[in-house]
């Protein structure tokens, strides 16, 4: 559950601070498409901003519409690679997961942490909504795999959500058949990014519960009520079998290694454990 006070969740993806005010809330208005959807063979494209959200004071949440590739499509939990030139005219290029549903393409969103002197991360948010950018893919092996368990659960660290929030997106949106739980664990309370859509989903879907903590010890009770500490308590207390489960994380390697390692202790196998560094 939140721990946001007040029902303070943000707006759009996250804090919700928005440049562009179309699509605040990820709708089914995109075209259907298949329950198992096949990603396109990768290629180059180039795509225009169609949407610029400022997710957090640091995240920005940014939608894309391919001008050359309209039969983009992708499996939920794959990344692009996103290429941009510098004052110099080299190119720098950067792996990004689509942070939005199969069901969206060919547009998709990508959830870009900012990286103070990041030759891409840094230069993005100047790109201006009608700006063009170049990417490659679809790419990526992150995907859930079919035929699902009775339970399927995600362990997000910080902008880690991205791809499981695509994977999440997905279940719900083709109404699989499987339990789905989120654990998110961010360091500061605006940190919780794509919290109302996660918050509407859980109020709507009975097979859907989400766990979060907050790692910043200085946060004051007034801002944050929920769990607080590392996730791996929360894994610990909250999955009581290992069994008819698969786990797909999705953070830092730090994060990774130790989420990991307590599903082990938990009795989950490895070859459910399903990883995603960055």
């Amino acid at each position: 559950m939140s721990g946001l006070r007040d029902g303070r969740v943000a707006a759009q993806f996250g804090n919700g601070i928005v440049r562009d005010r179309a699509h605040l809330i990820i709708t089914n208005k995109y075209k259907s498409s298949s329950k198992d959807v096949m990603s396109s063979p990768p290629r180059k494209f180039k795509a225009r901003i169609t949407e610029s959200v400022e997710l957090s004071p640091t995240v920005l949440g940014i939608a894309f519409k391919p001008i050359d590739f309209h039969d983009f499509t992708f499996e939920a939990g794959q990344f692009v690679m996103l290429s941009l030139p510098d004052e110099a005219g080299n190119e720098n290029k950067r792996a990004f997961s689509i942070a939005s549903p199969p069901h969206e393409a060919p547009e998709f969103r990508l959830c870009i942490k900012i990286h103070p002197g990041g030759k891409v991360s840094s230069h993005i948010g100047s790109v201006p909504v009608g700006g063009l950018v170049e990417f490659h893919g679809p790419f990526g092996k992150f995907v859930l795999r079919k035929p699902l368990d009775k339970e399927t659960l995600f362990v997000a660290g910080g902008t880690g959500i991205a791809p499981l929030y695509s994977m999440i997106a997905d279940l719900i949106y083709t109404k699989a058949q499987t339990d789905v739980t989120l654990f998110f664990s961010f360091r500061e309370p605006y940190d919780y990014i794509y919290a109302k859509n996660i918050e509407q989903m859980t109020e709507k879907h009975s097979n859907f519960k989400v766990y979060t903590t907050l790692t910043s010890q200085t946060v004051h009770p007034e801002e944050w009520c929920g769990s607080r500490g590392r996730i791996c308590e929360i894994l610990m207390h909250i999955i009581k079998s290992p069994h008819d489960k698969s786990v797909y994380i999705c953070g830092p390697k730090e994060f990774i290694d130790a989420s990991k390692e307590t599903l082990v202790q938990i009795g989950l196998p490895l070859e459910k454990i399903f990883v995603e560094p960055w």
